[in-house]
């Protein structure tokens, strides 16, 4: 299964006590040793009565802001698709926060390109690099062919590890679901913006990429150079793969690559863009390789917004009204702090919304039900797994519907008044998100 991702999780609890008590617990001696053991037993058994009575309040008033949907031959029906309608309608930026790999996520973004279409979306942002999505434009520029075109591409470019792992050339876009949102943006006209760094296992479509873009002198010149940068590329996702280095080292470290896009991109003012793009994506993936973990996710973040702005600018994208679709991880889609220590781009949509007097609507995706060798598979009956940390949230998930959890009209009492125990690990959820969604049974390759 998965989840949304955290590691700092309790339960957070206050309990009253008189001076006695506290006198008793910290002051101990024989003759009242008796006296402290009746209060310990008296203070744990109302701190757990008030947990339980607090997490039953909390499910009790969840239980009237779910609405559940069907999702059929690509059109959304239920009180749940009448509650995305009326967001569409109403919102600047929609946000899909998914979580990878997810056939079904893919499936209700196809739907949902019609709904927020019809309400006036134009632009669609995903999780790749700017020059992926340009190579993922061209594939879809015949709608129809976009399934075919996609395939033909994963199939050139894919790295096949001994494992049987494979690596598609362009992430989060490798299944028929994947090519069918697309293609059904394409057919709406919809500007696409591929916002992240550039994938590690799409450097050779990318030196390719600049290679065709190159006069046929200029090809002669650098065909030796450019086979020989692709020889090496396989062998360090060879390295890579039997943990001898890491990938972005070899890159790093490797003269052809500088080479190459030193000369490709000579007076070559496109190619020039694409060799940039790769300098940032290894420098981001190196940064991991180092244990620069938020200098990686910092330098990364503020790739994207860089991305965000220049896509908005070669789009004449108006702030005030223009509206736009984002799907990426829920931890990029979140409103505020995110749990890596910085403000991603779903906060600076949020944001950019909020200032011009516009709203953004922020989906949080997660699944309680997977299909596994013909057995489906409940989370929640494993109290010791991590799934049952949102017991509260996905005891309302169903096998064969899809279920909207509105987080907003409990804000209130949650930070307020305080009025439920729950863990930082669901704060952040209410407070980052305004619908929770879980998907109906998952099936994952």
């Amino acid at each position: 299964m998965i989840f949304p991702i955290d590691t700092k999780y309790w339960l957070i609890g206050k309990t009253k006590l008189s001076e006695n008590a506290i006198a008793l617990i910290f002051e101990p001696n024989i003759r009242n040793m008796k006296n402290i053991h009746l209060i310990l037993l008296t203070i744990v058994l109302m701190t757990l009565q008030t947990v339980n009575a607090q997490d039953s309040l909390l499910r009790q008033d969840l239980s009237k802001h779910v609405y559940h949907f069907d999702l059929k031959d690509n059109q959304l029906s239920g009180p749940g698709a009448d509650l995305l309608r009326k967001e569409a309608m109403k919102t600047q930026y929609f946000l899909i926060g998914e979580y990878h790999g997810s056939k079904l996520i893919s499936n209700f973004t196809r739907a949902m390109i019609p709904i927020l279409h019809e309400a006036g979306y134009q632009h669609f942002g995903v999780e790749v690099g700017p020059h992926s999505a340009e190579l993922l434009k061209e594939m879809a520029k015949d709608p129809q062919k976009t399934t075919s075109q996609l395939n033909t591409f994963n199939q050139r470019y894919s790295v096949i590890e001994e494992d049987s792992s494979i690596w598609t050339p362009i992430p989060f876009f490798e299944y028929e679901e994947d090519a069918a949102f697309l293609e059904a943006a394409m057919k709406n006209g919809w500007n696409l913006y591929g916002l992240d760094q550039e994938f590690c296992y799409g450097y050779i479509p990318l030196i390719d990429r600049m290679y065709a873009q190159l006069s046929k002198e200029d090809q002669k010149e650098l065909w030796t150079l450019h086979q020989s940068l692709r020889d090496s590329i396989q062998s360090y996702y060879k390295m890579n793969e039997l943990d001898q280095q890491r990938l972005s080292v070899s890159m790093t470290a490797s003269p052809l690559f500088k080479k190459y896009l030193k000369k490709a991109s000579k007076h070559h003012e496109a190619n020039q863009a694409i060799a940039d793009a790769l300098l940032t994506t290894t420098k981001i993936y190196h940064y991991n390789a180092t244990r620069d973990y938020l200098e990686c996710n910092s330098t990364r973040i503020d790739y994207m917004k860089t991305n965000l702005f220049k896509a908005f600018e070669e789009q004449n994208f108006d702030l005030k009204k223009d509206k736009m679709l984002l799907k990426m991880g829920s931890i990029h889609t979140a409103k505020g702090f995110s749990w890596l220590s910085l403000y991603e781009l779903g906060n600076t949509l949020h944001e950019l919304a909020s200032f011009h007097q516009n709203e953004s609507i922020h989906l949080s995706f997660s699944s309680r039900f997977e299909k596994e060798d013909g057995k489906i598979i409940d989370a929640l009956d494993n109290k010791e797994g991590y799934a049952y940390r949102y017991v509260d949230l996905l005891q309302f998930g169903k096998k064969d519907q899809w279920t909207i959890i509105d987080l907003r009209p409990l804000k209130e009492k949650i930070y307020y008044h305080q009025k439920y125990k729950i863990s930082d690990l669901m704060k952040d959820i209410f407070r980052q998100h305004d619908l929770f969604i879980i998907a109906p049974v998952e099936e994952f390759n």
